[in-house]
């Protein structure tokens, strides 16, 4: 009985979770007892897994440990896998642009703005590991699809002219020239470089504008004014060889801009600014421009000394500074630019000695007058420059005696050497002179007599005040045909005053006073052209003759 009512409570309540007793199955005889009297046949059999309604793969696998640590790890990983691709795919990159640029990776740069170069470039070594970080994007050449930025592009060509540190300082010329390539400057591009020949008239260019900004920026850049800037058109978006006024300047039976120009390569060739208030500095990146024929800052405010830079400047013509506040000795230099035909340095504050010029075989006009503080003897190699038609060297302090060298530029036009402290004879080989026009001695230490000067008669201004010259006039008649200027006094000249002086028709001139002079004055004749006459300070024995009216031009 006991079996029964348990088997029968077992079976009975069918949602029962306990579980069945193996040890107490029911007999066969009461389980078909059972199940035919209440006609339940066939008995009902226990609900299985596979009975429940059926669920998705997906819920299934949800509910599957495997499945969920298979898919976390799935995850996790696939970002690693795509920075891996990613990293892969740059060294495939790095690898390729080594290959293609074998210099670069052994540390070579090619930089633009070399001095002295046709196409604007030089090659230079740099180690590797000390190139900055603008170096180190150099190494990739700009393409079509480069995402460098404006000031990257430029710092390619304009780092390697100026360098790192003065371009990092905010105030200097060479940054504020960058910054108006960068933001302002817009009219060349974007400054990407295609590869061959482009390449390099688009650098030639961008460099050749960057520099003229810098001289801008240091020379001609006022805050208060801005007239010379318009006036030169400086910083315009336009051409730079159009950065000029008019047709104003001739030097050399040549006509210039005032301002820049260029030639039909446009290559800077002529830079004219001639009294136009510059103040400033002449900035090194000058060297840059080397088809430069033509530098004319005379009559400004320039101070500071010739940059060593200006040494690249082998097509020099002319380079005319007079006028300024430069300052420093005068450079060697100066020896080697042997294209020059015009130098000018006067009227500045240029101290020591006088460099060695003899390389200068084209130079036609030499001006170093009015520096006060120059010292030293004049160069008896100067006599090298035989093409010399003016020579300057007024108001120094210079000392010793002419050399006779001298005599070797025959080509003389013009000899002033007023305000030093020369001293000896004329040589005689001045007389070799046979084109000297002017001779301006005054006020040094010359002595003994001017017979040589009977040897030069095309002498039209003759200068030989204060110094200690002798002898007599008469010497000096036979030729003088052209005198328009003779200043002898306070020397000691004797004798007696020459008639025929007065009949010079173009003398306008004549200042005799102060000297030993003797005799009676002569009866003058008739004059048209003498406009000043000073004969006091002498020995004459009468008065001024009632025949000094003859001398109609006297004032």
């Amino acid at each position: 009985m006991m079996s029964s009512h348990k088997a029968s409570n077992i079976f009975d309540n069918d949602d029962d979770d306990t579980e069945t007793r193996h040890d107490q199955l029911p007999s066969v005889e009461e389980i078909h007892h059972k199940y035919y009297h209440k006609k339940v046949w066939p008995p009902k059999r226990k609900t299985s897994r596979a009975d429940l309604p059926r669920r998705s793969f997906a819920e299934k696998n949800a509910e599957d440990p495997i499945y969920r640590r298979t898919v976390l790890v799935a995850c996790i990983s696939l970002p690693f896998i795509f920075v891996a691709v990613v990293i892969m795919l740059l060294l495939g990159i790095i690898r390729l642009n080594d290959a293609a640029h074998p210099d670069e990776h052994l540390g070579v740069t090619e930089t633009v703005g070399g001095p002295g170069s046709s196409v604007w470039k030089s090659t230079t070594a740099v180690p590797a590991t000390a190139r900055s970080s603008v170096r180190i994007r150099m190494t990739v050449p700009p393409t079509a699809t480069s995402t460098k930025t404006r000031m990257e592009l430029a710092l390619e060509y304009i780092e390697p002219v100026s360098g790192a540190a003065v371009l990092e300082d905010k105030k200097s010329s060479q940054s504020r020239a960058l910054d108006w390539i960068v933001h302002v400057d817009t009219g060349i591009g974007s400054l990407e470089v295609p590869a061959g020949s482009s390449e390099q008239l688009l650098a030639h260019r961008l460099v050749q504008r960057y520099v003229l900004a810098v001289l801008y920026y240091d020379v001609l850049f006022s805050p208060h004014e801005n007239s010379e800037h318009s006036k030169f058109a400086f910083l315009h978006r336009k051409n730079e060889c159009k950065w000029h006024d008019t047709l104003d300047y001739t030097a050399a039976e040549q006509v210039y801009y005032y301002g820049v120009a260029c030639n039909d390569e446009g290559r800077v060739t002529s830079i004219v600014m001639p009294n136009s208030g510059l103040q400033g500095t002449i900035p090194p990146e000058i060297e840059l421009l080397t088809s430069l024929r033509v530098l004319n800052l005379s009559g400004n405010r320039l101070y500071g000394t010739l940059p060593p830079e200006m040494s690249n400047l082998l097509n020099l013509e002319e380079a005319l500074f007079a006028g300024n506040h430069l300052t420093g000795t005068i450079p060697d230099y100066l020896d080697t630019l042997t294209r020059l035909q015009q130098l000018s340095l006067s009227d500045n504050f240029f101290n020591g000695t006088l460099p060695d010029l003899a390389h200068l075989k084209q130079l036609t006009h030499l001006d170093f007058s009015n520096n006060l503080v120059l010292t030293g003897t004049i160069p008896a190699s100067w006599g090298e420059m035989t093409a010399l038609r003016g020579l300057s060297l007024s108001s120094n302090h210079l000392d010793g005696v002419l050399p006779a060298q001298i005599g070797d530029m025959t080509n003389l036009r013009d000899l002033r050497l007023t305000g030093n402290f020369l001293e000896g004879t004329l040589p005689d080989t001045l007389k070799n002179c046979m084109h000297l026009k002017n001779l301006y001695l005054e006020n040094n230490q010359f002595s003994g007599e001017l017979d040589v000067l009977g040897s030069l008669p095309f002498l039209e201004g003759v200068l030989l005040a204060d110094n200690e010259f002798e002898g007599e006039l008469d010497a000096l008649m036979e030729y003088f045909d052209d005198l328009m200027i003779l200043d002898a006094s306070n020397n000691r000249l004797r004798g007696t005053l020459p008639r025929e002086l007065f009949r010079k028709d173009k003398l306008k001139v004549l200042d005799l006073h102060g000297n030993m002079l003797t005799g009676v004055l002569p009866n003058f004749p008739d004059n048209y052209s003498l406009e000043y006459l000073a004969l006091h300070n002498n020995a004459f024995r009468n008065d001024v003759p009632a025949s000094v009216s003859n001398l109609r031009a006297l004032t």
